[in-house]
């Protein structure tokens, strides 16, 4: 009996084996399909609005999210530091628009790095949060950094998966972000 056991056990650890390795390359194919879409939509000739509106897009697609948005620094960062320049919502969705407080603002704009949060609710860095209007229950944000400087944060909200997001979701975002940010510098200073 313990024969079989072994043979099924030779049998099906290297088809597991495959399988993992069959979707950590097809997350890779999906992963550079949105990047090329996005290298495209910067290289494109159509108005900022419309290729910021494409990244988004592509963004809560590819991230399965119910929002996303690019929301850029102004230069009054005392009263409302960030304007949305673009909010995009998952299909089927029409709710409320979703945006990052105050309090989550000021977070990227002191640490200036990307933010995962699955539960910001309990997320102990913003101390009992609760979202004004339609509930946010996950965030991804990422910085607009160019030469340095902070331009603005491109954000989804709301992972549809029970998982929430990954490091993969946030090592993407942050890279559809830094490409953006030149695009965006660019058609605004000239």
């Amino acid at each position: 009996m313990s024969v079989a056991i072994d043979c099924v056990y030779e049998i099906f650890t290297p088809i597991r084996r495959l399988s993992r390795e069959n979707q950590r390359l097809k997350q890779a194919v999906d992963e550079l399909a949105i990047l090329n879409d996005v290298a495209t939509a910067i290289s494109s000739t159509m108005p900022l609005s419309h290729v910021v509106g494409l990244i988004v897009e592509k963004c809560v697609k590819h991230l399965e999210v119910e929002q996303g948005s690019v929301s850029l620094l102004t230069r009054d960062e005392t009263q409302h530091p960030f304007t949305t320049m673009v909010r995009k919502a998952g299909s089927g969705k029409d709710g409320l628009p979703m945006r990052l407080t105050e309090e989550l603002n000021g977070w990227m704009l002191h640490h200036t790095r990307s933010l995962l949060s699955n539960d910001l609710e309990h997320d102990d860095r913003f101390q009992g949060y609760s979202g004004p209007g339609t509930p946010i229950h996950s965030v991804l944000s990422s910085p607009l950094m160019l030469q340095g400087n902070r331009i603005g944060i491109l954000s989804v909200f709301n992972k549809r998966s029970p998982e929430g997001f990954t490091e993969e979701d946030k090592r993407l975002l942050s890279i559809i972000a830094g490409q953006s940010a030149l695009d965006i510098t660019l058609d605004h200073s000239g």
